[in-house]
């Protein structure tokens, strides 16, 4: 807080950054299995949606 205010900084992550930073949300810390489940994460986001119903 600064004078009564709250202020925030948002950043973009991309690369090995991204994946570390997506391991640390998922469990707290940068283990391997946490980096491991980012990456799955992350390519699963990538792959196409199936079987979506069009409106």
């Amino acid at each position: 807080m600064l004078k009564g205010r709250t202020h925030s900084r948002v950043a973009t992550v991309e690369g090995d950054d991204r994946v570390r930073e997506l391991a640390r949300l998922l469990s707290g810390k940068t283990t391997d299995v946490a980096l491991q489940h980012a990456r799955e994460l992350l390519a699963a986001a990538q792959e196409p949606k199936r079987n979506r119903k069009s409106a």
